[in-house]
């Protein structure tokens, strides 16, 4: 087993491209149970099962984690908002932060295909530089996190960024893990 194929795993499911007799190598079976050993944080281990196991449980108690962090750094940093604009902002935290956006370039391939001298020939997407994943729109994160577009672009399109953080290193931990139980 490669590392690549970990690289393979996309959001809601771990459909492997066919490698070697034409089965995958990695299950959503394998990652659930890969998850429960070591000590992986739970939310951590919610992220994975959200993400490539489609466990609604775990969404729920990932989306929870994230209404807390919400609420916490509401608190501490003193923004003003009420409690619709919390749970907005864990919506849009899962389906950015876990699920991840595909590019509408390439449509979540990483690579376009182009004519050249009659062939079709492969090239990286230049938007997305060949990872596959875009970003909502700032409209379009607004209307998520049900938020004015006025009150986002003057409060919010920077605190979000800053509430990513917390997904992504929720992400590098499970990924170290995932390697760690894996690849060891």
């Amino acid at each position: 087993m490669s590392i690549r194929l970990l690289n393979k795993m996309t959001p809601r499911s771990v459909a492997l491209d066919i490698v070697r007799g034409g089965v995958p190598e990695i299950s959503s079976s394998d990652v659930a149970a890969a998850l429960s050993f070591g000590n992986l944080s739970e939310a951590a281990c919610n992220f994975g099962l959200a993400k490539y196991c489609s466990d609604n449980i775990a969404t729920y108690k990932l989306m929870d984690y994230f209404n807390e962090i919400i609420k916490e750094k509401v608190k501490i940093e003193r923004w003003s908002q009420g409690i619709n604009e919390t749970e907005g902002l864990a919506r849009l935290m899962m389906l950015e932060g876990v699920y991840g956006v595909r590019c509408n370039k390439c449509k979540g391939r990483g690579h376009i295909i182009q004519a050249q001298k009659g062939r079709g020939v492969a090239n990286e997407c230049g938007k997305c530089h060949g990872s596959g994943l875009g970003t909502f729109s700032q409209r379009r994160r607004a209307e998520i996190a049900n938020i004015s577009s006025s009150s986002w672009d003057r409060h919010w399109k920077l605190r979000l960024d800053k509430l990513l953080v917390y997904a992504y290193e929720l992400e590098s931990q499970l990924n170290r893990h995932l390697k760690m139980q894996f690849f060891n």
